[in-house]
């Protein structure tokens, strides 16, 4: 056992002085990887979601609006469809249609929450491995660069369907939206 001890600081200082490889550049590494994650993952569904939802707002804030100015849209937009004009249903299931968007926006929350959460566990653990002895710390720190690779293996798949379903989402709010405002 003596023997090997110095054999792994000898290594450790080999690979430190050929490669460059220091504790800190590993750290800075597996930082770079989470932040590289948060950008590919996280940043355009909530790029997506701060659209949909400004235009959710903006939505129901011209209803409410025209609603107080136009007593007759309070009540086309309550009572039941005109069986001779089709189209009039299209501003009764726009109120309708605003929660379930709600409801997408939120789902797409919960999913950058997983991602980050697991980016913060993957960070948590790299600070730990600086709390160990020198000869665990690399190895450790290199773990966790490839828990990394699990996260985004997990989450990768999820983000483009929730990115085209706010998408779609918003299409159809903002046609529909603009549909109802024509008729009135």
């Amino acid at each position: 056992m003596v023997g090997l001890l110095p054999t792994i600081f000898i290594s450790l200082f080999i690979f430190q002085t050929c490669y460059g490889v220091t504790i800190d550049s590993i750290r800075h590494l597996l930082e770079e990887k989470v932040e590289d994650l948060l950008q590919e993952l996280v940043k355009p569904v909530i790029t997506e979601m701060s659209t949909l939802n400004r235009t959710l707002l903006f939505i129901e804030k011209d209803l409410n609006k025209r609603k107080l100015t136009n007593r007759y849209l309070s009540i086309f937009m309550n009572t039941e469809a005109n069986e001779n004009y089709e189209n009039d249903n299209i501003c009764r299931n726009l109120p309708v249609y605003l929660p379930k968007a709600k409801q997408i926006i939120e789902n797409a929350f919960y999913m950058c929450t997983e991602v980050t959460g697991s980016l913060s566990d993957v960070i948590a653990d790299g600070l730990k491995c600086l709390d160990i002895n020198i000869l665990k710390t690399i190895p450790c720190l290199l773990r966790d660069i490839g828990k990394t690779l699990v996260v985004y293996k997990k989450y990768k798949p999820e983000i483009l369907p929730i990115i085209l379903e706010l998408k779609k989402t918003l299409t159809l709010v903002y046609e529909m939206y603009r549909d109802c405002i024509k008729l009135l």
